[in-house]
């Protein structure tokens, strides 16, 4: 079972528990005006028979009257002692808790629970209703003639009287009135002095509740009346964590964020965060439920987690404009960014002033405007860094060192998942003030911090150390000649309408421009389309490598501009469902996780057959669309080589079929349905050197389309696309989208059914070397690439056009390939055997030739087994030559090329 009762309770049952089910006394006669229920109080007939209220989505309740109050369970104790007692103690609060759970359908956990674990539960409990019945007694000092005061001051802050009861507003008054009201409400003294509401420090002080994000009362905050506080005391106070016998903390005071529960009931995924107390609450009864505070200028670990569990899909940070706010954004965005809750920073509120004073003085639709002013936090952090170090009298070389110096260190320190989000917030803002390139600015960043992945830094192999697999050394040299670009048929439809508005105004290859924008667009349609091949769904997830070197080829830079295209049709795509970072099996597999339950035995009565309950330990991901951006793919390589590393054979699944899950014996992570697509970058060189012959074999190297890519053009000025052909094209795409989202199987048309015959036997034909080994499953990629095409098309089916531009793209993959790869076959003595061959020209080689060159240091098994390889592969044969003079045994000399050529 869970080990807190308490947590068991608030997770499991409270939010599934009802008014109706709870409140069930034939005294109430319910009058309900939305949430807010009044009716008669079971121990006392008022004449009115609204006295007894309850708030129906938290289930908490009051009798003023009577000076009660509490949550379901205080309500059934409260009935069942006939009025006597509140608070449930030792079995009773098991009981009641047991019965709750009853009322919702929810296994209860039946292991006998600890003295500490019940004494946990119930102090949490009693600390709830302790909470309640100061701020009861506090909300009616302020409704007195001792209010009048605070109430002034609060109507000068933006606050009427109706926003002050819908916040449930109080007044502190004195610390025995508040002992009083504790003690009538059935509680201790001593339980009201731990959990700390017994303060003098609070006498005279407005009082604020703080919520959990299911409205359970979490804690109390309270603030002074004026600006200035009396002499001695501090502007505010808040309550501390309690802590249990061993003085360990039993309750988090603000693990959730202030009103994150009404933005959670408003089903807000995009949050706002301000710092103070009175600048979230005036933005709530101003309309805003979106607005919630962190208070103290930070957003927790604690709250973070909060906000993460309940799917929080992006936080706008609106600090206040001081030095504290400043550092608290910092804090915030590393917070946030972890948890893939992604952050943005609106602009520093005019005149210093704070979200409240805004709000007040320019009104709330002026606050609106302002907070869709707010950018990602890395292009925040940019001009800042900009801010800092650029000289008033104008850029110098010194300044824009510095400022490139502090831009690297800043990326430098975050892990490899988020390059992405540098490269397309940060060092464009940087680019733009210094006039450097922004992607070799990011390509050379992301260089540095190749070995870092998930936020840890993996230790580069030893040097002396023997690798499991020899990568080979590839003896004989790839093609000389630069592979001739795709021909015009790939450039078709929406695609090469994207790569014609944009080429002109990029150095990146157009090449580049398609893949990627073809790969980017059946990622971002996710896992509706599909075409049948027997057995087998090919969906429209797609793995792509540009091959290029480093820093000249823009590989980044061809990123940057389809990502500013993707953006414009599907951000939330782009923000949440692209990432970096494949470094593990359960990392990748994490990304689009299914729901993780743990299996958990149910006690019984003696004899009864055993019986278990599914309890869910992880929501697991909604989303099954994940996009792997790897602008270091070498590093993915390295990773997939690594002894006991999975990730090979996970990457493969997530290819053919999306249901994954970790070979790690105890992992109960497991993914069905993924739509997984990929985009690497690398270099010819790194992927000669790390794609071995094993992954080669095992089939990883063959699910990637393999582009070579180089810089197309100088553009020393730069330049820009249209704006007006980018929101075209962003429309064209978002409306394919959505097309693509209701297309199911896919077929071929008649005519391209013809064409598909005729190019099958090619397609399907052995290749041989590394080329043949990468080239082996052409015909699943062409398919899936023409429905891609198709679909951008908002075609339903694939027509002879789009297999047609299929087919050029694969044909330009394929030369890439043997440009790298030229005729090597992976293996480092085959490959050696082979320039050997090539260079003995019309005269063969024979083997004690052969192995003579090799120093005498190949056994004759070793010669066999590597000559036996590229005669496989049809790239060498042997003929038997007879001795000159007729004297002697026939030697078996070799020539390059298969035999009869």
């Amino acid at each position: 079972m869970n080990a807190d009762l308490g947590q068991f309770v608030d997770n499991n049952v409270l939010p599934k528990l009802t008014a109706e089910q709870v409140f069930t006394h034939a005294s109430h006669r319910w009058q309900k005006d939305g949430d807010k229920w009044r009716g008669g109080c079971p121990k006392h007939e008022s004449q009115s028979g609204t006295s007894f209220y309850i708030d129906a989505p938290t289930l908490r309740w009051r009798c003023p009257a009577c000076q009660v109050g509490g949550g379901p369970l205080q309500y059934l104790h409260w009935l069942a002692t006939n009025f006597a007692e509140v608070s449930p103690r030792q079995k009773d609060f098991v009981d009641l808790a047991r019965r709750c759970a009853e009322m919702v359908g929810e296994p209860f956990p039946e292991r006998e629970l600890t003295e500490a674990e019940r004494r946990q539960a119930e102090k949490r409990e009693t600390r709830r209703a302790i909470l309640q019945a100061v701020q009861a007694a506090a909300e009616a000092v302020l409704w007195s003639e001792r209010g009048k005061a605070a109430l002034a001051y609060l109507a000068s802050r933006g606050f009427s009287e109706d926003d002050c009861r819908s916040l449930g507003l109080g007044l502190y008054p004195t610390v025995a009135e508040i002992r009083e009201a504790v003690k009538r409400a059935g509680h201790a003294e001593s339980d009201a002095r731990a959990i700390g509401v017994l303060n003098p420090k609070w006498e005279g002080y407005i009082v604020f509740p703080w919520a959990d994000e299911y409205g359970q009362p979490l804690t109390l905050y309270s603030k002074c009346v004026g600006k200035t506080p009396p002499e001695g005391r501090s502007k505010t106070y808040a309550l501390c964590n309690p802590a249990d016998e061993t003085g360990g903390d039993y309750e988090h005071t603000k693990r959730s964020p202030l009103y994150f529960d009404r933005a959670k009931r408003a089903g807000h995924k995009d949050i706002v965060l301000v710092e103070g107390v009175t600048d979230a609450a005036l933005a709530q009864v101003r309309g805003e439920t979106n607005v919630v505070a962190c208070v103290a200028a930070e957003l927790s670990r604690d709250q973070v987690a909060t906000l993460a569990r309940h799917r929080v899909e992006s936080v706008t940070i609106a600090l206040d404009p001081d030095q504290a706010g400043e550092g608290g954004i910092r804090s915030c965005v590393r917070n946030l960014l972890p948890a893939r809750i992604a952050a943005y920073v609106a602009p520093q509120l005019p005149d210093g002033m704070d979200p409240d004073d805004f709000i007040q003085a320019e009104g709330v639709e002026a606050w609106r405007q302002h907070i869709k002013q707010a950018v990602h936090a890395f292009r925040w952090k940019a001009r800042q860094i900009i801010a800092d170090y650029k000289p008033a009298d104008g850029w110098t070389d010194r300044a824009q060192d510095a400022v490139l110096r502090a831009a690297n260190e800043f990326a430098a320190a975050w892990p490899v998942e988020h390059t992405c989000h540098l490269q397309r917030f940060l060092w464009p803002e940087i680019a733009a003030a210094t006039g450097a390139d922004a992607r070799l600015l990011a390509e050379q960043a992301g260089q540095s911090r190749a070995t870092q992945s998930n936020g840890k830094a993996h230790a580069e192999p030893r040097q002396d150390a023997k690798p499991a697999v020899e990568p080979a050394k590839h003896s004989s040299a790839p093609a000389d000649k630069w592979p001739s670009p795709p021909e015009s048929e790939a450039y078709h439809g929406l695609a090469g309408d994207i790569v014609r508005a944009i080429e002109p105004h990029s150095e990146a290859d157009p090449a580049a421009l398609l893949v990627q924008s073809l790969v980017a667009f059946g990622s971002a349609a996710g896992r509706t389309a599909h075409f049948r091949v027997e057995g087998d769904c090919h969906y429209l997830n797609e793995f792509a490598v540009l091959v290029g070197k480093s820093s000249k080829a823009r590989k980044g830079t061809s990123w940057g501009q389809v990502a500013r295209l993707m953006e414009g049709a599907d951000q939330e795509w782009l923000e949440r469902r692209t990432m970096g970072g494949a470094s593990s099996a359960e990392g990748v597999i994490h990304q689009a996780r299914d729901p993780v339950y743990e299996r958990e035995k149910v006690k019984g009565k003696k004899g009864d057959p055993v019986e278990y309950q599914d309890v869910l330990v992880d929501p697991g991901e909604e989303d099954k669309r994940v996009l792997l951006l790897e602008p270091e793919f070498a590093n993915v390589l390295k990773q997939a080589e690594r002894q006991g590393n999975t990730l090979s054979v996970i990457l493969r699944r997530a290819w053919e079929s999306g249901d994954i899950k970790s070979l790690t014996k105890h992992s109960p992570t497991c993914c069905t349905g993924g739509h997984f697509s990929l985009i690497g970058h690398i270099t010819a060189d790194e992927l000669r050197r790390y794609l071995t012959a094993t992954e080669v074999a095992n089939g990883l190297g063959n699910r990637h389309l393999y582009v070579c890519v180089k810089r197309s053009k100088e553009l020393p000025e730069g330049s820009r696309p249209d704006s007006a052909a980018i929101a075209e094209l962003q429309s064209r795409l978002a409306r394919s989208l959505a097309f693509t989202r209701t297309v199911g199987e896919m077929r071929r048309d008649d005519e391209a059914r013809t064409i598909w015959r005729e190019i099958y036997g090619e397609l399907s034909g052995d290749r041989p070397g590394i080329a043949g080994c990468l080239l082996a499953r052409a015909e699943a990629h062409v398919m899936r690439l023409a429905m891609i095409y198709a679909v951008m098309d908002c075609s339903p089916a694939i027509g002879a056009e789009h297999l047609t531009a299929a087919l050029s793209l694969w044909d330009y993959c394929e030369r890439s390939v043997r440009y790298v790869f030229g005729d090597s076959v992976g293996d480092p003595l085959a490959d050696e055997l082979l320039r050997m061959i090539r260079g003995a020209g019309a005269d063969g080689l024979s083997r004690t030739k052969m192995s003579g060159l090799l120093g005498r240091n190949k056994v004759a098994a070793d010669l066999g087994r590597a000559l036996g390889v590229l005669l496989e592969a049809r790239l060498a044969h042997f003929r038997s030559v007879e001795p000159i003079g007729g004297v002697g045994r026939p030697s078996e000399v070799w020539f390059s090329g298969a035999a009869g050529t």
